[in-house]
């Protein structure tokens, strides 16, 4: 999977709601096309569900 590109993407952050808003714009800059994301609390997984307004709306959910 990895040779092909579709290996893991990592974003570190604290467990607070801007960091998962922070982290998951690093982590659609890097592979806009993402399926899923993995969230360390439930304020980043709030955080990361706002973000980025651009993103569809269709394809974005969190659960904490």
């Amino acid at each position: 999977m990895n040779e092909a590109g579709l290996g893991p993407v990592v974003a570190h952050g604290d467990i607070l709601q801007p960091s998962g808003e922070h982290s998951m714009n690093r982590l659609l800059s890097r592979r806009p096309d993402l399926d899923a994301v993995l969230v360390a609390s439930d304020l980043m997984a709030l955080g990361a569900s706002g973000s980025p307004p651009s993103a569809s709306p269709s394809r974005r959910w969190a659960s904490g």
